[in-house]
């Protein structure tokens, strides 16, 4: 939906990747991750979850099934990485490592399989599923960290180097969510704003406040109705980017 409508309204073509997988493996992993790949002139838009420019920019559990498990990094070679360090929740990997077998779960239900993607990135696999548990909303997100922004900025150096255009949109969130935590929201981006200026921040995070029947199981997981809100509300601020009445 992204590619055809900036193709038709911008007449250019676009090639649209996702690479959103998942909150656990952490926002500065993420953009490793796809360090490699980027060329001159992409545009990198990021929308981390409410929470990531915590401790939580290096990921948690999931960090340890892409590092140690998929990517085979020795564990030695994770703590001493320059920017990224070395996930605390060591337990929990241990758990998930003896619970699940390496080709992942066989529950149908879930949305975290190996074949829940489209050819674009996109996680398709609940579109179709019901969740009826009453969604409960976050009383706190974690608090910036002044040592997490830091890294996370040395990260945009690295994008900026390869000169790639840095975009930031803001992540669907329930609406009483957001009102819990909307001191901390509205804090974190003031800051990210003053210290990453070579960023072009899209929106805002109230535009991206959406009700319980817009989500799936948590207050950041969008259903099938949600996310096409979610996708036509990018697609309005990346128009407004390129024909320069954007903010």
């Amino acid at each position: 939906l992204i590619e055809k409508s900036l193709e038709n309204i911008l007449n250019t073509d676009i090639t649209v990747i996702n690479m959103g997988l998942h909150a656990g493996i952490g926002l500065n992993r993420l953009i490793n991750h796809i360090l490699p790949y980027l060329r001159e002139q992409d545009i990198v838009i990021l929308v981390p979850e409410y929470g990531q420019f915590s401790k939580q920019i290096n990921g948690f559990g999931t960090a340890w099934f892409l590092e140690r498990d998929i990517l085979h990094t020795p564990l030695l070679k994770m703590r001493k990485r320059g920017f990224l360090t070395f996930p605390t929740e060591f337990l929990s990997y241990l758990k998930e490592t003896f619970k699940k077998p390496v080709g992942g779960t066989t529950d149908t239900a879930s949305a975290y399989r190996r074949d829940a993607f489209n050819s674009y990135g996109d996680l398709i696999s609940h579109l179709s599923l019901s969740h009826d548990e009453p969604i409960t909303p976050f009383t706190a997100i974690p608090e910036y960290d002044i040592r997490s922004i830091k890294a996370f900025m040395r990260y945009v150096k690295l994008m900026q180097n390869k000169n790639v255009t840095i975009l930031f949109s803001y992540p669907c969130f329930q609406e009483q969510s957001f009102y819990n935590n909307e001191n901390i929201i509205e804090e974190t981006d003031e800051f990210l704003r003053k210290q990453t200026p070579c960023i072009i921040f899209l929106g805002s995070p109230r535009k991206y406040i959406v009700n319980d029947s817009l989500l799936y199981d948590t207050p950041f997981h969008l259903n099938a109705d949600g996310r096409e809100k979610r996708t036509l509300l990018i697609i309005e601020d990346l128009i407004a980017y390129f024909k320069g009445t954007g903010n």
